[in-house]
């Protein structure tokens, strides 16, 4: 980090400040990385780094989110897509889309949000992205939010959680088993 504040190398600098965000929020230190991330925005607009700038973004909208700021966390979030599809990276663009469907249903747009993260499963099946799991999970959600579709959210959540167990996506796997063991209990269904 110090060699490449040194010696002017901007891009550098970027990609260590996403990797020293991302491990202040694995130490609880938000504060910490909610500014790291906010330097590497800085400085891949700098660099021209379109694929950091969506990351960063992304990121920037989870911490946003968190804080009950649903319209900046939109915000970003979209801001994320657009320079996700401008920079013509599909697997950026599959993240950002996931992420953007993630937020939609949280605030209430069902539709905008099926369509965002079909987008995004459209992307992961075509190229293998390990999106997938987490992308199927976020549809299972939605379809979730819709009682006669409860069979169908149910099926979704197996497919997110047998595909989490295949990529080692635990944090999928975690959340797609809640979700279903809530979603047997709902159905009367308590011995699956």
């Amino acid at each position: 980090f110090d060699l490449s504040v040194k010696k002017g190398i901007v891009a550098d600098k970027a990609l260590t400040e996403a990797r020293l965000a991302g491990a202040y929020a694995i130490q609880g230190k938000l504060e910490d990385s909610k500014q790291q991330w906010s330097n590497a925005f800085s400085d891949s607009l700098t660099a021209g780094n379109l694929l950091l700038q969506a990351e960063a973004l992304v990121a920037l909208s989870s911490m946003t989110q968190a804080t009950g700021n649903m319209r900046e966390a939109l915000d970003f979030v979209n801001k994320a897509v657009d320079l996700a599809r401008k920079s013509k990276n599909l697997w950026i663009q599959s993240r950002c889309l996931g992420e953007l469907g993630s937020l939609q249903l949280s605030v209430g747009k069902p539709a905008e949000a099926r369509a965002s993260v079909e987008e995004a499963l459209r992307i992961d099946r075509l190229n293998g992205y390990t999106w997938e799991a987490r992308h199927l999970f976020y549809l299972a959600q939605v379809f979730a939010g819709d009682a006669s579709q409860s069979d169908q959210a149910i099926q979704l959540a197996n497919s997110a959680r047998e595909l989490a167990i295949k990529q080692e996506d635990y944090l999928t796997f975690m959340q797609a088993s809640a979700f279903l063991g809530q979603a047997y209990v709902g159905k009367g269904r308590v011995d699956d």
